[in-house]
């Protein structure tokens, strides 16, 4: 999740209309990198509604499109969209660095 107010009033972004979401769901589970002193070990898979984590060393296909878990700023976004980032090919950065 990114805080879009905050990112609207320091012009990172700006309104360009109104939709009303009419049934978003928070999505059950979301994925985040576990790193130890700065080694990759694996993917933290957090079940969103208990909290439950546990730790792969390969995301399955379905794992792979979980979205990040936690609040990015709007600066490590931009950074992330300008590199053409994308939830399903956030592994290729810690399974190149183990090649």
């Amino acid at each position: 999740f990114v805080p879009l107010g905050i990112a609207l009033r320091r012009k990172y972004i700006r309104k360009v209309g109104f939709s009303e979401v009419k049934k978003f769901k928070v999505p059950k589970y979301f994925k985040t990198v576990e790193t130890v002193c700065g080694v990759f070990k694996g993917w933290v898979i957090v079940n969103n509604h208990t909290l439950e984590r546990k730790l792969v060393k390969k995301p399955t296909k379905k794992q792979q499109k979980y979205p990040p878990y936690g609040i990015w700023g709007i600066e490590f976004l931009i950074d992330r969209i300008e590199k053409n980032w994308n939830p399903e090919t956030w592994e290729d950065e810690y399974t190149e660095q183990e090649s």
